[in-house]
C-alpha cells in the first residue's frame, strides 16, 4: 500500500514537474512579449511633446542696442548689427504663457550658430533662464545631461558653443511641480559677430495625476503691529477659481486672540475676489484689522478638496518698543556691512 501511494507521488511530482518546466519555458516568455506588445503603445503615450510659440519679438532689456531680433519660421535668430568686438551682455525675454502638465518635464530648443560667431568670454554662448530662474540641464533616460553647463566666475551657467559648431538640441529642466511656463530668458556671452538661432521650442512632458493638496496661504508681518496702526492679513486661496460657476461668494474665517482683559474668538464672513490678482496671479483677499494689544491666531478654512486649511499668528504690542528694537538691529547689521574699508558697498 505504501509503496503504490510512493510510486503514484512519485508518477504526479514527476507530471507536475514537466509541466511547471513547460510552464516556465513557454507559457511565461509567451505571456510576457504580449503584455509588453500590448502596453508597448500605452508606454508610448505617456510622453508628450507640447510646441511653443511667441507672438511678439523680444525686446533689447538692457537697452545694449547692439543685437538685433529676427523672426524665423519657428524661433528667433539673435544678430549683431554693429562692427568689432561687443564685449558686453544683452539680456532677452521670449513670453510663451503657457499652461503645462504635472510630472517630470523638460524645455527643448535647438540652437544654432553661425560660423561667424567668434566668442569673447571662453565658449560661453548664453545664460537659460525659464521664468526668472537659471535651468539646468535636463536628464535624459540614461542619467545623462543634454549638454554640460559651464560655470562662469561670478556664478552664472551658460550654454557653450560646440568646438565644430554644430547645431545641438539642449533640453532645460522644468520642476515637475510646475504647471505653467510663462518666460524663457537669455543672457548672452560676449563675442565678435554675434549670431544664434534659437527654434522648435516645445515641452516633453511625462503627465502625472496631480493629487496635491495646498494649504491656504495667509502672511502677515512677522515684526507685529504697533498700537494704534491696522492689521493686514493678506490671503491667497487654494482651491478657488474666481468667476467658475460653483465658486463661493464668501468664506468664514475665525480670529480668536488674548489680551490682558479677556480671550475671544470671533466668525468674520470674508468676501471671495471675482477675479485673480493682476500682480500674482492669484486670488487674492486682504483682511484689515484694528485690535487692541494681545496674541491673535486667525484660522483660514480650506476650499474644496485641493486645499487645506491654515492658521496664521501676529502679535499687536502695547508699545512701539519691539519694533524699535528691531529696527535699530536691522541697522546696525546694515552699518556693520557698509561701513568696512572697503565699503560702502
Amino acid at each position: 500500500m505504501y509503496a503504490v501511494s510512493c510510486i503514484s507521488v512519485a508518477h504526479e511530482t514527476a507530471y507536475i514537474k514537466r509541466y511547471q518546466m513547460l510552464f516556465e519555458k513557454v507559457v511565461i516568455p509567451a505571456l510576457t512579449t504580449a503584455c509588453l506588445a500590448c502596453s508597448a503603445p500605452l508606454l508610448a503615450q505617456e510622453r508628450i511633446e507640447i510646441p511653443l510659440s511667441f507672438e511678439e519679438l523680444p525686446a533689447d532689456l538692457w537697452s545694449k542696442n547692439r543685437l538685433a531680433p529676427e523672426r524665423t519660421a519657428d524661433g528667433l535668430r539673435l544678430r549683431d548689427t554693429g562692427t568689432g568686438a561687443f564685449d558686453d551682455a544683452s539680456f532677452w525675454q521670449i513670453t510663451f504663457e503657457h499652461d503645462l502638465p504635472f510630472g517630470r518635464k523638460m524645455l527643448s530648443l535647438d540652437v544654432t550658430i553661425e560660423p561667424s560667431h567668434q566668442p569673447l568670454w571662453g565658449t560661453h554662448l548664453f545664460q537659460p533662464i525659464i521664468d526668472g530662474n537659471e535651468a539646468n540641464p535636463a536628464l535624459g533616460e540614461d542619467g545623462t545631461p543634454s549638454f554640460e553647463k559651464s560655470i562662469a566666475e561670478d556664478g552664472k551657467g551658460f550654454v557653450t558653443i560646440p568646438q565644430d559648431y554644430s547645431a545641438q538640441t539642449i533640453t532645460l529642466d522644468i520642476p515637475k511641480t510646475e504647471t505653467r511656463i510663462s518666460t524663457f530668458a537669455f543672457m548672452t556671452a560676449g563675442a565678435t559677430g554675434y549670431d544664434m538661432t534659437v527654434s522648435d521650442f516645445k515641452v516633453i512632458a511625462w503627465p502625472e495625476d496631480d493629487d496635491r493638496v495646498f494649504p491656504q496661504n495667509a502672511t502677515t508681518s512677522s515684526m507685529g503691529f504697533a498700537p494704534g496702526h491696522p492689521q493686514s492679513v493678506i490671503i491667497e486661496w487654494s482651491g478657488f477659481e474666481p468667476g467658475a460657476d460653483d465658486a463661493a461668494d464668501s468664506v468664514i474665517v475665525k480670529l480668536s486672540g488674548s489680551n490682558d482683559l479677556a480671550q475671544a474668538e470671533e466668525e468674520i464672513t470674508v468676501s471671495l475676489p471675482r477675479t485673480r490678482s493682476v500682480a500674482s496671479g492669484s486670488a487674492v483677499s486682504r483682511l484689515s484689522f484694528d485690535l487692541d494689544p494681545g496674541l491673535y491666531t486667525l484660522a483660514v478654512p480650506a476650499l474644496g478638496e485641493r486645499s487645506a486649511p491654515a492658521e496664521l499668528s501676529f502679535e499687536v504690542s502695547e508699545t512701539v518698543a519691539p519694533l524699535t528694537r528691531m529696527r535699530d538691529e536691522a541697522w546696525g547689521v546694515f552699518h556693520w556691512i557698509t561701513a568696512g574699508p572697503e565699503g560702502p558697498y
